[in-house]
C-alpha cells in the first residue's frame, strides 16, 4: 500500500514538471516570433503539442493504473472476507448438484462438475469407475492424475486389453502383461512375458516363485519341478523347493522311487532338511510310513552327536509308542544310549 502511495506521488510530481517545462518551452517557441518566420514557427508549435500531448498521454495512463491498482488493494480485504465466507457455500452446491447427478445416474456430468468446479480429479474418476465408465475413468488416472496402475485396471475393466498391456509393459508388472495376453488368446506372447518373470525370480533365488509361473501360467509342469530340484539341490529354500516337488508326486510308486533317489544323493549339510520334509510326508503318505521312519531313523542316529536335540523327532515317527518318550528321557539323561524300535 505504501508502495503504491509512493508511486503516485512521484507521478504527480513528475507531471507538474513536465507541465512546467511545457510552458517554459511554450514561451522560448513565442519569442521567436520575431527573429523567424511565421511558418517555422507554426511547424515548431505543431511538433511541441504532439510531443506534449504523447508525454501526457503516457503520464495519465500510469495514474490511472495506478489508482487501479490502489483501488483493488483497498478493496482486497473486503472481497477476501466475502471470498471466504462465500468459499463454503459454493463448493457445498457444488458438492450437491454433483450427488443430485449420481443419484440420476448421470455419472458423466457428476465427474465434470468434481474435475472442473471442485478441482477434484480423484473424485471425478471415481464416480466414472462407479458408473462404470470404465475407460473415461482411465482418461482421468491417466492424464490427470498420472496413475498409470489405476488407468491400466480401468482399462482391464473396460475390456480394452492392448491400452492395458501398453501400460503394464511400462510399469514392468509383466505377469499382468502376461495374464492380459492370455486374455486375448496370444499364448506365445504371454509366455515370453512370463519367462521375463522366471528370469528375474530364480535371478533372486525363488525358485519356489518361478516353479509356480511355469505351473500355474505357463502349464510346463516339467520345468516347475526342475526349478524346485535345482533350489533343493543349490540348498536355496530348500525345504519348500523339495516339499512342494515331492507333493507334486500323485502317484505313490513314483513317489517313493524319487524318495529313494534323493535320499541316497542327500549331502551332510542337507540331511536335517530333508528329516524335516520325512515328517510332512509321513502323516500323508500312509504306504510310506514304513520307509519314510527307517530313513528318519538314520538321519536321527547320523546326526545325534552333532545336533543332540535331533532325538526329539523321534516322538513324531512313533506316535502309538507310550515307551518312545522314556527312552527319550533316558537317553538326554545319559543312562540309556541306544535307541528302541
Amino acid at each position: 500500500m505504501q508502495m503504491m502511495k509512493n508511486k503516485q506521488n512521484f507521478i504527480d510530481k513528475f507531471y507538474s514538471a513536465i507541465f512546467i517545462l511545457g510552458i517554459l518551452k511554450l514561451v522560448g517557441i513565442l519569442s521567436k516570433i520575431v527573429d523567424f518566420s511565421v511558418k517555422s514557427i507554426i511547424v515548431e508549435l505543431v511538433i511541441f503539442f504532439v510531443i506534449m500531448f504523447i508525454i501526457l498521454s503516457i503520464i495519465s495512463r500510469l495514474k490511472r493504473k495506478n489508482n487501479n491498482n490502489t483501488n483493488y488493494s483497498t478493496d482486497n480485504t473486503n472481497t477476501a472476507a466475502i471470498n471466504s465466507s462465500n468459499f463454503n457455500k459454493i463448493k457445498n452446491k457444488y458438492e450437491q448438484i454433483a450427488k443430485n447427478y449420481i443419484k440420476s445416474k448421470e455419472y458423466k456430468k457428476a465427474a465434470k462438475v468434481y474435475s472442473k468446479l471442485l478441482n477434484n480429479n480423484y473424485k471425478a474418476a471415481k464416480v466414472l469407475k462407479e458408473g462404470k465408465l470404465y475407460s473415461e475413468a482411465a482418461i482421468i488416472y491417466l492424464k490427470l492424475l498420472k496413475d498409470k496402475k489405476a488407468a491400466a485396471q480401468c482399462y482391464v475393466m473396460a475390456f480394452q486389453y492392448h491400452s492395458a498391456i501398453s501400460l503394464y509393459r511400462e510399469l514392468k508388472e509383466y505377469e499382468k502383461v502376461g495374464d492380459l495376453y492370455i486374455a486375448i488368446h496370444d499364448v506365445n506372447s504371454a509366455n515370453n512375458y512370463y519367462q521375463m518373470v522366471i528370469n528375474n525370480y530364480i535371478q533372486n533365488n525363488q525358485f519356489v516363485k518361478a516353479s509356480l509361473i511355469y505351473s500355474k501360467k505357463m502349464n510346463d509342469c516339467d520345468s516347475a519341478q526342475k526349478i524346485l530340484l535345482d533350489g533343493w539341490n543349490k540348498n536355496l529354500d530348500a525345504y519348500n523347493c523339495l516339499i512342494i516337488y515331492l507333493n507334486n508326486y500323485t502317484d505313490s510308486f513314483k513317489l517313493k522311487e524319487e524318495i529313494e533317489r534323493l535320499y541316497f544323493l542327500v549331502l551332510p549339510n542337507q540331511k536335517l532338511i530333508f528329516l524335516k520334509v520325512l515328517k510332512k510326508l509321513f502323516t500323508k503318505n500312509k504306504e510310506l510310513q514304513t520307509l519314510i521312519k527307517n530313513m528318519a531313523y538314520e538321519i536321527i542316529a547320523d546326526k545325534i552327536n552333532s545336533h543332540p536335540m535331533v532325538v526329539n523327532e523321534l516322538q513324531y515317527f512313533n506316535p502309538q509308542d507310550t515307551f518312545i518318550r522314556k527312552d527319550i528321557i533316558r537317553y538326554k539323561t545319559g543312562n540309556n544310549k541306544i535307541f528302541t524300535g
